[in-house]
């Protein structure tokens, strides 16, 4: 998945895009869960297999120690393999309890996915309406400062300006260089967000 966003060098932000959320701590933690199932399932079908015990014993075994010790080199050897004929149905509700679990962990994961592509989404949208805002800003800014003074000017000079539209015009300057800092930050919390959630943390 890309994001696609512009980041400011000159403002000082930093952001490396990943194009996949395979760093996202939540999809890992997901897929992790998912391979804990896959083992389960193999472990239960594991069980309608034969097993091979081999079991060695040794001492003075035997009712003739001499012979036991001769021939034998004091050992006893035992093998046994055991293979599972009837078990009530105990083998299959193993398997179907693990496969149950690897669909639960399956589901949970695309669910994880799916509600950390609508985040990451949603920050992206909000980081493009901060930069847009911040380039409206950054356009009007001047003219704001430009009528500001012509204003002050025109008061100072005699004109016709009243010190009401000399505050007006101040005020509306004001406004605009206050929400610059409001743009940027939301900017950066968006940016942020975003590096959090694709498992990136600086």
């Amino acid at each position: 998945m890309k994001l696609g966003v512009i980041i400011s060098p000159a403002a000082g932000w930093s952001y490396t895009e990943i194009r996949d959320l395979a760093q996202s701590a939540v999809i890992q933690a997901a897929h992790r869960a998912i391979l804990s199932a896959t083992s389960q399932i193999k472990v239960a079908k594991a069980e309608r297999l034969p097993t091979l015990q081999l079991a060695l014993t040794t001492g003075f075994l035997g009712i003739d120690p001499r012979n036991t010790i001769n021939r034998n080199g004091g050992a006893s050897y035992d093998g046994v393999v055991s293979m599972p004929i009837f078990d009530g149905g105990l083998i299959r509700s193993h398997l179907d309890q693990a496969k149950a679990k690897e669909h639960s962990a399956k589901a949970q994961a695309r669910q994880a996915e799916y509600l950390i592509t609508r985040r990451i989404a949603d920050a992206s949208l909000r980081y493009d309406e901060a930069i847009r805002q911040l380039d409206i800003l950054s356009r009007a800014q001047p003219t704001a400062d430009d009528a500001f003074a012509l204003s002050w000017t025109r008061f100072l000079g005699g004109g016709t300006a009243t010190m009401l539209e000399v505050l007006d015009s101040y005020q509306m300057a004001e406004q605009l260089r206050l929400q610059r800092p409001d743009q940027e930050f939301a900017a950066r919390e968006a940016v942020a967000e975003t590096n959090l959630l694709y498992g990136r943390i600086q």
